[in-house]
């Protein structure tokens, strides 16, 4: 049995197996494990009988399908699609791992995948290949719409409309934040004796807007933890924080303002807080969140980035300090004081405000910038690799999704002539993959499926893109990517 299935595997040992997609050899096939020879456009790949086996639903899953196929004078099975297509379809068989070829074209991808019946299966695969977890819904219906609304942007299209008004507000707000501190429109400086009708009438639409924007932040923030469906799982997430710090400058003025003795300092520090709020753009970004994972996977290179020039700072500001004393009219009179000095030197920044003065001086500053070009540009590249690795693995797998799901819509398949699902489906909302049909002994997760189904005592219910699930035990879950 080993044997048979280091054969099924293709040799390796160490491969991913996975079991959600591919069916299992054991008491499945019976029949002898054969070679299987295919000449695809002139190239050939040799398989195994039991592997093709893994997909019985496929093109080439089965003996009796593949017989229906082209063959050559020498037996191959001649398919004419693209090669590099099926070497991925091929290592799809083995390893029950998708990974969609960046050298092809993506409409021909999509179209060689349909052509060997692999859609469903593909989606499902490849959504493996993320970091997938189920967490829960919030039990009631009321509660759970509530939460889709707000929480899956792409879910329906009230949603959007939703995260597009979420998204203006932000904008609106950033924008006032921003205007507020010109002088014209500055309460805290402004003479009010001094000021025109209009100008008056300007500054209270900015309260007015910034009133507004902040009734709407509260309003969303306590409606989400509301709904939400684990209240400590909600306070911990990162962006709800900031959510909540964006919206504490406000009140935090309005009861210190209430009181009448509060120290102006105190004020502007709390207000500087809701610089925060551009931050909130994340919620309604990909690309920012891709950008997060990737800042968050080059911590220790940042670590490490931030520990050299610590040491550098240290080293040049002593040198500097020491090489410029004594010198009449030099600024370098502390090592505390040359910090700021070696940072923008070894930054390359160079504002000029404080230069050294004699020649050991100007040649301690020679070497701090060559070495800050080198200290600073090393992990710069690691970071930007960590990024545009996370970029072509979210962005063009979406696609990849949405066209896949496209495909079945518009073929019709996964769906028999009731407009039930009678195979596994799977849909994808923006960057949040979902997986679908998972059956396990205690819990099925079901998503967008566009039927009701009763699954191992489960229950599921489109509701608009998002399918409710109810499980035996009275919870709904939802399985999406975590990024």
């Amino acid at each position: 049995m080993d044997e048979e299935r280091r054969l099924v595997d293709g040799g390796s040992k160490n491969k991913s197996y996975n079991e959600d997609t591919r069916i299992k050899i054991d008491g499945d096939d019976k029949k002898p494990n054969e070679l299987v020879t295919f000449n695809v456009s002139g190239r050939k790949f040799i398989t195994t009988s039991h592997t093709l086996y893994n997909f019985p639903d496929s093109l080439i899953g089965t003996s009796e399908n593949r017989a229906k196929l082209k063959r050559t004078k020498d037996g191959e099975i001649f398919l004419d699609r693209h090669a590099i297509v099926f070497e991925s379809v091929l290592t799809f068989y083995q390893t029950g791992i998708f990974e969609p070829p960046s050298q092809v074209n993506q409409n021909i991808f999509v179209g060689d995948i349909k052509y060997y019946e692999l859609v469903e299966e593909a989606m499902q695969s490849g959504l493996k290949g993320f970091d997938n977890k189920v967490i829960p819904m919030p039990e009631r219906l009321v509660q759970r719409k509530i939460w889709t609304l707000l929480e899956y942007p792409d879910s329906s299209f009230m949603a959007r409309i939703v995260s597009m008004f979420s998204l203006l507000v932000i904008i609106t707000s950033i924008v006032t934040f921003c205007w507020e501190t010109v002088p014209e429109y500055n309460t805290n400086k402004v003479n009010f004796d001094d000021l025109s009708p209009g100008k008056q009438l300007t500054i209270k639409i900015l309260d007015d807007i910034e009133l507004f924007c902040i009734v709407y932040f509260t309003f969303e923030i306590i409606l989400r933890f509301v709904c939400s469906p684990k209240k400590w799982s909600f306070m911990k997430d990162i962006l709800n924080i900031i959510d909540i710090v964006s919206i504490l400058p406000f009140y935090v003025t309005l009861i210190f303002s209430m009181e009448g003795s509060v120290s102006i300092y105190f004020l502007r520090a709390v207000r500087l807080v809701r610089v925060f709020r551009v931050f909130k753009l994340s919620r309604h970004s990909n690309e920012m969140k891709i950008l997060g994972i990737a800042v968050r996977e080059s911590g220790r290179e940042l670590g490490v980035l931030v520990f050299f020039i610590l040491l550098a700072v240290l080293l040049f500001s002593s040198a500097v300090y020491y090489a410029e004393d004594g010198v009449p009219g030099t600024k370098l009179v502390s090592i505390p004081g040359a910090f700021w000095w070696s940072i923008v030197t070894m930054t390359t920044v160079g504002y000029g405000d404080e230069v050294p003065q004699s020649i050991p001086g100007r040649l301690v500053g020679a070497v701090c910038a060559m070495t800050g070009i080198l200290v600073i540009a090393m992990p710069i590249p690691i970071i930007v690799n960590n990024f545009t690795r996370q970029y072509q693995r979210l962005k063009p797998a979406s696609k990849y999704w949405e066209d896949f799901q496209d495909t079945r819509k518009l073929s019709g398949e996964g769906t028999d002539e009731n407009g039930k699902t009678d195979r596994k489906t799977s849909h994808v909302i923006g960057l949040y993959e979902v997986d679908i049909n998972k059956n396990e002994a205690k819990n099925t997760t079901v998503v967008s499926s566009n039927h009701s189904n009763h699954v191992n005592g489960s229950t599921t219910k489109n509701n608009g893109d998002v399918t409710e699930i109810g499980l035996p035990n009275g919870k709904v879950e939802i399985a999406h990517t975590a990024l």
